[in-house]
């Protein structure tokens, strides 16, 4: 057995957010001394599921000699997750003797902590005298307002054709088939963090659905940069064009003149 790379953990632990979500990043470097087609695979311990982890682009990617790349592991626990410690590592090895020269990563651990059992507040018994006096306002200040309302005379209402445009905007979907999570993106550049600010994860989009006069540009990379192509219409599965599914870092919406 050969080792072909180091692998280096920033972190002991993911940092798993709320609703189970979590990413965590591994640097590799080619110290073969020859270029390296180099695959990897994420290898679980003990209790630890691995329909949790997913490792994020290629599994297998192409290292120069001395060359470092990183390795983005994405873990998605289920709700009902029983709290506890749960670890994984990454292995990396050769795509030419995979038997024969790998790496494997150090622990990294995954903590699932007690959920908190919330106490509802108890209800008074003596229904308070203050309440009453409260509601009996909301009811007499109601009236004065309906009243009011009854007697002013009602606004020109605006003709149809006078209203304001509905702005356009295209929607991107986290499936194919316009399924899972969907985010509307007006007119715009949106950078990764502008993506994250509305609900979209990082190479995670499958489809988009895109209104006459407008065009999307999608961006391998954030900072518009990378792959990129371009869509004037809906399409319902990045997968069928090769390269282009859960790749998206950023985009431009934009409108057509």
């Amino acid at each position: 057995m050969a080792s072909i790379v180091t692998i280096t953990a920033a972190a002991p632990k993911v940092e798993v957010k709320a609703g189970g979500y979590g990413e965590y990043v591994f640097t590799v470097t080619n110290t073969t001394g020859n270029a390296l087609r180099m695959g990897s695979k994420v290898l679980v311990d003990g209790a630890t599921d691995e329909s949790w982890l997913t490792i994020e682009g290629a599994a297998e990617r192409e290292l120069a000699k001395g060359m470092t790349d990183q390795v983005k592991v994405r873990c998605d626990l289920p709700p009902a997750t029983t709290a506890g410690r749960y670890t994984f590592r990454l292995l990396a090895y050769s795509c030419h003797s995979p038997g024969e020269d790998f790496t494997e990563g150090p622990v990294v651990g995954i903590e699932v902590p007690e959920s908190k059992v919330v106490t509802p507040t108890p209800i008074p018994t003596k229904f308070p005298w203050l309440i009453v006096a409260a509601v009996t306002a909301v009811v007499v200040i109601g009236g004065i307002i309906a009243y009011v309302f009854v007697a002013t005379p009602k606004a020109t209402e605006v003709p149809p054709e006078a209203a304001t445009e509905v702005p356009l905007k295209a929607t991107v979907y986290q499936h194919c088939n316009y399924a899972g999570y969907a985010v509307d993106l007006h007119p715009g550049s949106y950078n990764l963090a502008d993506l994250t600010n509305r609900g979209m994860r990082n190479d995670d989009i499958s489809a988009v659905r895109v209104p006459d006069g407008m065009k999307v540009t999608f961006y391998q990379h954030n900072g518009f940069q990378g792959m990129s192509w371009v869509s004037t219409g809906n399409d319902s599965c990045f997968a069928n064009t090769a390269g282009h599914n859960d790749v998206v870092s950023s985009i431009k919406v934009e409108l057509i003149k």
